[in-house]
């Protein structure tokens, strides 16, 4: 079973090292495994992804009490040669840097910060249409799909490992984005205006 204190898979699935894999077509998630995360979804859809794609890693950043589900469902499906859980990792920037499109599928979200994390390493990305995502995602940058419809999913990663330029205009627009809006001298003139306002 899976453990807090240790970290260990529940059935050994996707147990090759990172180092392994990357300079591959890569698709990331980073999330505590909890079902509201919405990762089910994704391993759904890659069986359709790996038909026209065959070459496509899946990389799963997060540790939490749903990983014995999910690798049993990555089992199931027969995608355990790419789908690679890496637990939980202090430093995500390499896995961000080998990627090409970061996905969040979840609900029950408050401000999910991974999606900072994503645009501000230049990834298009791709959410649930639940909130907060629909206030929150652009289109310049950004695009919700209905989670549990497996093909959706499948032929909006399809469409964006497809065309690079698009996925390099998406994720500048979405770098843009974070910097002009998140940059934390531009949350603390937020901050500064918010206080002034109420002085």
């Amino acid at each position: 079973m899976w453990s807090a204190s240790t970290r260990t898979p529940c059935y050994g699935c996707g147990s090759k090292g990172f180092e392994n894999w990357s300079g591959r077509t890569g698709v990331i998630s980073i999330a505590a495994l909890e079902e509201r995360k919405g990762i089910q979804w994704v391993v759904q859809a890659m069986p359709k992804v790996l038909e026209e794609m065959p070459e496509t890693r899946y990389w799963i950043l997060g540790d939490g009490p749903y990983r014995c589900e999910l690798e049993k469902q990555v089992r199931n499906l027969n995608v355990q040669n790419n789908v690679l859980f890496l637990g939980f990792q202090r430093d995500i920037e390499p896995y961000l840097a080998a990627s090409d499109i970061a996905l969040l599928l979840s609900w029950g979200e408050a401000s999910p910060i991974s999606i900072l994390e994503f645009t501000a390493a230049g990834l298009p990305v791709l959410t649930s249409p639940h909130q907060p995502f629909p206030e929150l995602i652009q289109p310049e940058w950004g695009q919700m799909v209905t989670e549990q419809d497996a093909e959706q999913v499948s032929r909006a990663i399809i469409r964006l490992l497809s065309d690079a330029a698009v996925r390099i205009t998406r994720g500048a627009q979405g770098r843009a984005w974070a910097t002009e809006n998140h940059a934390w001298h531009q949350v603390a003139r937020q901050y500064q205006t918010l206080i002034g306002s109420r002085l």
